[in-house]
């Protein structure tokens, strides 16, 4: 282990943490965009593939994987039509599956590679709860699994990334009624929020609420709940920078006993002053003047 100066750790933290914003919103533009084609051609892929190859913007017939180097223009229709080998179907079939799974594979491999460096760079931040929202999906999942809390939400489908987020919370706010939790929630503040919630889609940011224990309304959209997370910063800011004033009644209170103690000291001093200017020197014989005169 090498020293590293607590000014050198907080620029790596601020430079980890805008490399997590930057990432979660990559992955989620990604994670959109292939929603979004697969519901467009949810069971049109091979429709899409042969009507690509009668207008040749395809290289090989989606059926048997012949090319179209081996074919003339006039034969492509016809040979679509009366495509039935069967051995070359299978075939090209298998080569499509094996395509499939490599790339499948190298996605696992990278959302497992993004889960951990997730989870490494929330562990540097400190572990807080109000830091959760930069955690992936499989992240979050072994930490439910850490803490005891079920993925599972209705109807057997895995839960939604705030829903885990609220589970953990959750789960740890019952435990910091028992012990002290090092990362108990210290509201919404300036650093525990993203520098770019304009920019995080509505499920991210109700993430975001979620990590502070923030409820959110299911018919609130991107913009209410942006208001809501800064209306919270506003409120934790305001409360911690109120000074801490003496009330109406102690100040009367205290001014009254102040009032009582200088009158009874100034009748002290006046009792002393009657005493000590009063008292004459007598010397028993009734003349209150001395009997002591200087020498001549």
């Amino acid at each position: 282990m090498f020293h590293c100066s607590d000014r050198v750790m907080k620029n790596l933290k601020e430079e980890v943490r805008t490399d997590r914003e930057k990432r979660a919103t990559i992955t989620e533009q990604k994670r959109r965009r292939a929603e979004s084609y697969r519901r467009r051609n949810q069971g049109k892929d091979d429709a899409n593939m042969e009507t690509a190859f009668l207008l040749g913007l395809a290289n090989e017939c989606p059926r048997c994987g012949m090319s179209l180097a081996d074919l003339e223009d006039a034969d492509e229709i016809e040979h679509l039509r009366n495509c039935q080998d069967t051995v070359a179907i299978a075939s090209h079939k298998r080569k499509k599956e094996a395509v499939v799974d490599k790339i499948n594979d190298k996605k696992q491999r990278q959302e497992v590679q993004e889960d951990v460096s997730a989870k490494a760079a929330w562990d540097l931040l400190g572990a807080s709860t109000d830091q959760m929202w930069m955690l992936t999906n499989g992240a979050l999942e072994k930490e439910c699994a850490t803490q005891g809390v079920d993925t599972k939400g209705k109807k057997g489908k895995k839960m939604a990334a705030h829903e885990m987020i609220a589970g953990i919370v959750s789960k740890k706010k019952s435990q910091a009624l028992t012990k002290y939790d090092a990362s108990a929630q210290k509201g919404v503040t300036t650093e525990s929020l993203p520098a770019n919630l304009d920019r995080m889609t509505e499920a991210q940011l109700r993430a975001v609420a979620a990590s502070h224990g923030i409820k959110v309304k299911r018919k609130m959209r991107k913009m209410d709940i942006i208001e809501l997370l800064q209306s919270e910063q506003e409120k934790n800011s305001s409360s911690k920078k109120k000074p801490l004033l003496l009330t109406s009644e102690g100040d009367a209170a205290g001014s009254g006993k102040k009032k009582r103690n200088g009158k009874a000291s100034t009748e002290l001093e006046s009792d002393s002053e009657s005493e000590s200017g009063g008292s004459v020197y007598n010397d028993g014989s009734g003349s209150d003047e001395s009997d002591y005169e200087p020498d001549e």
